[in-house]
């Protein structure tokens, strides 16, 4: 099972407040002083609000050999089923970043969706006929293909501790070791399904069919540990400019797919385990209003690929299969 994960978040508003020692201006004194000043002042705090569109999609497709449980095994066409789960939605979050005397950041961020509809999921399954053993038919012609309405449950969260590598009055870079958190639930339901390959095989066409009821259910946790930098540009007095970047080889994913709908009308659950690689990277731009307060946008990018194999229960049969 292959999964994958893209995800780019726009910050519409973010409103923060700023203890004044974080908040100071950066004045045309000796520099040299000045960043000295900046790590000697004590704990400096930044506590920001803010408002976002979260958009992207996480997928997973599914294929190859299958193993059941009494060994005997199934060769499908890689990928058979590939469904892919739209994240679009507006994001409430709130960030805190505390700047130490010893020049170590630590931050916590957390995002929550304020609204549930996500989009429309869509389901592709190849093979199908050439599996049932219809003469002519052929391994990789899209034979099913569904929409789905979606209800999305999203809650993000991501902690960095980071060590400032270089401090200047204009201009900080602070390596980061990081971890972020992502956890989504997701149902499917007024399911349209279309059947594209079914001319090709019969010369006839097969009207596609409603499905007004919930038809799947689905969980995926990621948790994505990794090294990055940030770098920190102070163009003047009151705007100050931030990119991040961070890379891991040590992404997880655990997910579970519910088929309320499938196999003689009995549905299916399947489970994942998989590994892979996660990169993202950042872009943030923040105008001083005040001392205390500033406001400002942002925009993030995180993707994910993990692999990993599938063990699925047919309730209809109470077997299991490993994908």
């Amino acid at each position: 099972m292959r999964i994958h994960l893209w995800l780019a978040s726009f910050l519409i508003l973010t409103l923060g407040y700023a203890l004044p020692g974080y908040a100071q201006d950066i004045s045309d004194t000796d520099p040299s002083s000045e960043a000295a000043a900046q790590i000697a002042t004590g704990p400096q705090f930044d506590v920001a609000l803010g408002i976002g569109m979260l958009r992207g999609d996480t997928r997973y497709e599914i294929g190859g050999l299958a193993t059941w449980s009494d060994g005997s095994t199934l060769a499908q066409p890689d990928p058979t089923s590939q469904l892919i789960w739209p994240l679009d939605v507006y994001m409430l979050h709130l960030n805190a970043d505390i700047l130490l005397a010893d020049r170590f950041k630590l931050s916590l961020g957390v995002k929550k969706n304020i609204r549930d509809s996500a989009g429309k999921m869509e389901d592709s399954d190849w093979g199908i006929y050439w599996l049932d053993g219809i003469a002519g038919a052929r391994q990789d012609t899209l034979d099913y293909y569904s929409e789905s309405s979606t209800d999305l449950d999203a809650l993000i969260w991501d902690a960095t501790a980071g060590y400032v590598l270089y401090l200047h009055p204009s201009l900080t870079i602070i390596g980061l070791l990081g971890y972020v958190h992502e956890d989504f639930d997701i149902d499917a339901y007024n399911t349209t399904q279309w059947y594209p390959s079914y001319p090709l095989y019969t010369g006839n066409t097969l009207p596609p069919e409603y499905y007004n009821r919930k038809m799947i259910t689905y969980e995926i946790t990621y948790d994505i540990p990794y090294l990055g930098l940030e770098t920190t540009w102070n163009v003047n007095d009151a705007i100050r400019l931030q990119a991040n970047a961070g890379y891991t080889t040590y992404a997880k994913a655990e997910d579970k797919d519910h088929h309320l709908v499938g196999a003689y009308g009995q549905g299916s659950i399947s489970k994942t385990d998989a590994d892979g690689r996660a990169w993202m990277y950042g872009f943030h731009g923040t105008a001083l209003l005040s001392r205390h307060w500033a406001l400002g946008a942002g925009y993030d990018f995180l993707k994910i690929e993990v692999h990993g194999d599938t063990d699925t229960t047919f309730g209809a049969f109470d077997e299991t299969c490993s994908i």
